[in-house]
């Protein structure tokens, strides 16, 4: 029989023994057992899974070993889990939740329900799903939360009628009945308490009838109807020694006592007490006991699991080692005899082939570095384009000086022709030569200036040079600004500069550095117009500079608070032909020049941006 045919088989002997349980657990828990090994012998891991379920249930419906129980129901959860099994594995959990509540672990269970609720919700399984629903609401009532257990019930109701028998109406009065009661408000409690039992509740259902009594008793005592509270809470008892189940009366012995000693029977009110007391310590160290045994199962669950992961690669490894070397040991002969043809064939077509590439790739590369050479002239000449009416209103300011001083000049020369003392001609002699300072002084400005369009359009770098960062900033913002104020008129903002005044000269090209300055400028008041726009009036322009020195090296900070780059952006703007300007308006080498520009001298360009806050631009020079 092949390994397909047993697993089938096997499949139906699980569902045959989780049928069983509740008639002969320890029949199934026998059988189960050697349904574990026939699993093993074939290595079906899930098979195995669904056998430690079985056994997990049969602890709970016959013996009532909620420890024994759980290591089972965990087990059979890792390995479902494990095996994306989601199904199985949700009903692990509902298990694990009730030993859990059973033990009065409410925000433990509650964490089981609600991972069950999860995968019976998105596999559409509406029965599964409201009575994890019904059964997190208990958790939230006994914990407290309130709201938690409305939002459950709200579920529960929603689908108390689906289904072929009537258990979600009475999960559903159930669960309301305990919402109630927990919260003292007694009177909808027995409604929803009786409800649920009167209309559904199985006869033959002990255990059920049993929970249903000793609320129905609890809420009684708690109204001050202490005749209906004793009779309830008798039927408790009565029901726990004929099905032998202690939590079912516990509660129900301290009623009594306490009905007892209201009606001064004190002999009868003792012997309740001690029946209470009795009974909640041996809750109590069962609790203490099943928290170390859960604890102690999850820990060598999973040191097992951990273990096995090891052993599994170790075996893979071994088993990957050995296909390799039997593959290899089988193609070696094989490559072995084609080798030495298909080598020489190879080399003689690779040598015919590289001699083509070479002529093509030298071909393609003469044509690159044209076109290389012709968009950066292009870049520089739109560059230079942008900027003309702003290096024109930058050195029409100097002219202006030297125009006005010339004419004082004039004056002051015609007035020492007609000066008749030696104090006046002496002074005015001194503000001829004060004004001819000044006209020095702007004519030398202008040709700064001029000097740095014509070091900006210039088609091959110069040598690196000592060069004043500082100065270099203060020059290009100048263009820059003026530039866009051509533009806009209108257009105004603050500059913060913090300019470190001790900076030690950098040797770089100061034209290309100067390229690099003006382009991140012009762009940083472009963003900053463009939001102006859209800002409105509440907006006001801000762009920061910073210089400082950093481990040897100079370290310069620009950040603007215009539009900002979007996020899927960021990594491309440092790409040729990448421009997020509409069409026409740029050409997207801006960016990519510069960048090159600043590794040429082995620095480091830095871009950090949030759209519609800041953009700011770290470069630093070593």
């Amino acid at each position: 029989m092949d390994k397909l045919s047993r697993k089938a088989i096997l499949d139906s002997v699980f569902l045959s023994l989780e049928e069983s349980i509740s008639i002969n657990s320890d029949s199934v828990a026998a059988l189960t057992k050697k349904y574990i090994e026939e699993c093993e012998s074939i290595n079906y891991e899930s098979g195995v899974a669904k056998g430690y379920y079985v056994l997990g249930k049969t602890n709970i419906v016959g013996t009532f070993n909620y420890p024994v129980a759980f290591d089972y129901i965990y087990r059979a959860q890792r390995i479902f889990e494990r095996n994306s099994q989601m199904n199985e594995s949700a009903r692990c959990n509902i298990q694990l939740g009730l030993i859990n509540y059973l033990q009065r672990n409410f925000i433990e269970a509650e964490d089981y329900f609600i991972s069950s609720m999860k995968v019976f919700e998105a596999s559409g399984d509406t029965v599964r799903w409201r009575r994890t629903a019904y059964l997190a609401s208990l958790c939230a009532s006994e914990s407290g939360k309130y709201i938690n257990a409305e939002e459950y019930l709200a579920i529960a109701k929603k689908f108390m009628y689906v289904g072929t028998d009537n258990s979600g109406i009475r999960e559903y009065n159930y669960g309301r009945g305990i919402y109630f009661a927990r919260q003292n408000i007694n009177d909808s409690a027995i409604y929803y308490f009786n409800n649920a039992f009167d209309r559904v509740a199985q006869k033959d259902d002990l255990i059920g009838t049993q929970l249903f009594y000793g609320e129905i008793a609890q809420a009684y005592f708690n109204m001050g109807q202490f005749e209906k509270a004793h009779e309830y809470a008798d039927k408790v008892i009565k029901i726990g020694y004929i099905h032998n189940s202690v939590r079912g009366f516990v509660q129900s012995h301290f009623l009594l006592y306490k009905y007892f000693l209201e009606k001064k029977n004190y002999r009868e009110a003792l012997e309740h007490l001690k029946f209470y007391v009795d009974l909640k310590d041996s809750m109590v160290n069962e609790r203490k006991s099943f928290e170390l045994a859960s604890i102690k199962s999850k820990y060598e669950i999973a040191s097992a699991e951990q273990e096995n992961i090891l052993k599994m690669a170790k075996q893979t490894a071994i088993q990957e080692s050995q296909v390799q070397k039997q593959r290899f040991l089988k193609n070696l002969f094989i490559v072995g005899c084609f080798f030495f043809i298909v080598t020489i064939v190879f080399l003689v077509y690779t040598n015919n082939l590289k001699k083509r590439k070479n002529a093509e790739l030298a071909d393609s590369l003469e044509k690159l570095k044209s076109t290389q050479e012709q968009l950066i002239r292009h870049e520089k000449l739109a560059s230079m384009g942008k900027l003309s009416a702003g290096i024109a209103h930058e050195i029409r300011n100097p002219i202006n000086f030297i125009t006005n001083f010339s004419e004082l000049s004039e004056e002051l020369l015609t007035e020492l022709s007609e000066a008749e003392s030696k104090e006046e001609r002496e002074e005015l002699i001194s503000g001829l030569k004060d004004s001819m300072g000044k006209i020095k002084f702007h004519g030398m400005r202008a040709d700064g200036i001029i000097k740095s369009m014509l070091d900006h359009s210039r088609s091959k770098s110069p040598e690196k040079e000592l060069c004043n960062i500082n100065s270099l900033v203060e020059r290009n913002l100048s263009m820059a600004f003026n530039a866009i104020r051509v533009q806009n008129p209108s257009f105004q903002c603050k500059v913060q500069n913090n300019l470190a005044q001790d900076l030690a000269d950098v040797k770089i090209v100061a034209a290309d550095i100067g390229r690099v300055l003006l382009n991140i400028f012009t762009n940083a008041f472009q963003a900053m117009d463009e939001k102006k726009i859209s800002a409105g009036p509440d907006y006001s322009p801000l762009l920061s500079i910073s210089t400082f020195s950093k481990n040897g090296k100079i370290v310069l900070f620009i950040r603007d608070n215009g539009v900002g780059i979007p996020e899927q952006e960021k990594d491309m703007i440092f790409e040729p032909f990448f421009t997020t300007k509409p069409s026409g308006q740029g050409t997207g080498l801006g960016l990519s020049i510069s960048n090159e520009i600043i590794k040429s001298h082995n620095g480091e360009m830095v871009v950090e941006s949030i759209q519609n806050e800041f953009t700011q631009f770290t470069i630093t020079l070593g």
